[in-house]
Formats: structure tokens, sequence, C-alpha cells
């Protein structure tokens, strides 16, 4: 992280035996990373206003992806714990890598949320994706973020953390790996944790080509279910053909 922090305010007391604190702080720099994401936030710029351990994010702005990002949001300690935090982010126009050899450009519409009750981080929202692409082969794993191994003592922020975002794609979503080519759409639900994301929904297709048993065949359509709320086994129905020795 690179940047500049400058805070104004007054400290009183002692009232009984703690200090009073309140004031308001400007940030801003080039370089501003979040744990096990593979994109930061760049050239940002916000402020915010703190009375004790409440904290108010007023705003903060930057660039990810080529595109725009801002947001706000609250914070409350007590008794030397989190008791309270959201914070709600939009981007517009986003291009990211959330795994090698995939992408996809977008708007985004989050909320980070604090669920006292379960000592849980909820990152819910929409994301709609413009366009996407899609390299991996069928049979390999699924996660957004980074490699947790980068850093070797772990990030408790990463085992709080639950999904419940909406994923949506039309039309201009492109698959390409050795089963075949194919352009789509989905729509998709993310629900689980960072150790076992969780899919739910479609994704479709009708056009493309599809490879197999050494022979190619033009895509008619293509589904994709994930239905089971406990493992990413998806239900593939599909649809093709190819003229093979004039049949």
């Amino acid at each position: 992280n690179k940047g500049t922090f400058k805070i104004k305010g007054s400290i009183s007391g002692p009232s009984g035996d703690q200090l009073s604190a309140e004031g308001h702080a400007e940030f801003k720099g080039t370089v501003l990373s979040f744990p096990n994401f593979p994109h930061a936030l760049e050239n940002f710029s916000g402020d915010m206003i703190f009375k004790d351990l409440d904290f108010t994010l007023r705003s903060i702005k930057g660039t990810m992806g080529g595109g725009t990002v801002q947001g706000s949001g609250y914070l409350t300690v007590k008794e030397n714990k989190l008791d309270t935090l959201f914070i709600g982010m939009s981007g517009r126009n986003l291009t990211l890598h959330p795994m090698d050899r995939t992408s996809f450009t977008g708007d985004a519409d989050l909320s980070l949320k604090y669920i006292k009750e379960r000592a849980k981080l909820l990152l819910a929202g929409n994301m709609n994706i413009q366009s996407a692409l899609w390299e991996r082969e069928v049979d390999e794993s699924i996660y957004f973020n980074t490699s947790h191994s980068l850093t070797a003592s772990g990030s408790t922020i990463m085992d709080m953390m639950e999904y419940d975002l909406n994923l949506a794609g039309n039309d201009n979503i492109r698959i390409n790996n050795a089963f075949g080519q194919a352009k789509g759409k989905f729509n998709l639900r993310l629900t689980g944790n960072y150790d076992f994301p969780i899919l739910l929904g479609v994704i479709e297709s009708r056009e493309g080509t599809i490879n197999f048993s050494g022979e190619k065949f033009d895509l008619i359509k293509a589904k994709l279910s994930f239905n089971d709320k406990f493992l990413n086994d998806p239900h593939m129905k599909i649809e093709s053909e190819a003229f093979i020795k004039n049949y």
C-alpha cells in the first residue's frame, strides 16, 4: 500500500479512566490492496470522521481494472471488539481477472456487512457482466481469490467471509477450452464461504462447437445447471450436430 493519511482532531479527558477523541481524517494514494484479492484500488482518495471508536467513512473513490469505484460506510468498536461494520461499494466498467485464464468486464454493486451474531462478514450484492472469457478446463477447481499461501500468516478476514452474490451476464460470455468453444449467457448466485463457495443457477449457450470423440460438433444448444446446495456438481445438457461420412 502506498499513500498518505492526515488527521485533525482533539483528545480530551480523562472522563473516568478513559480519554475521548474525535476528529476528521483524509487519505489518498496510489495503491490500496485487499486481502487475497488480485486487484488493488489505485489512485484512491477519501475521508472519514471519528468519535472515540465510532468511525464513519464518508467517501472513498479510485480506479480498478480501468473502471471507477466509489463507496462509503461505518465501523464501531466496543470493548476492543468489532461491533458493527457496513461498507457499500459500486464499480463501473471494471475489467477484472479473478482467476488465471479468466476475465470479465462489468459493473458491481456490493456491500460488506458484519453479522455480529455469528461473527461473520457477509459480502453481498449484484455483478452485471457485459463480457467475459473463461479458458479454464471443466475439471479445474473454482475459486474467487488469489492463493492464501502467498501470505505466511494467513488472513482472519477471509476465514470470516461469507457470500451472497448475484452474477448475471448476457450473450457475450465466451468459453474456450479443450471441451470446445461457446458463446452464451449465465444467471448465477454465489453463496457459501471462503473455503467452500457454492454456485446455483444456469449457464446457457446456442452458439459454438463441441469436441467429442475426436469429432467437432456444431452446438445447437447447451445448458449447465447448478442445483446442488452442498456441492458444485452441475448437470449438463447439450444438443449438437456434425456430418460424419455423409450422416
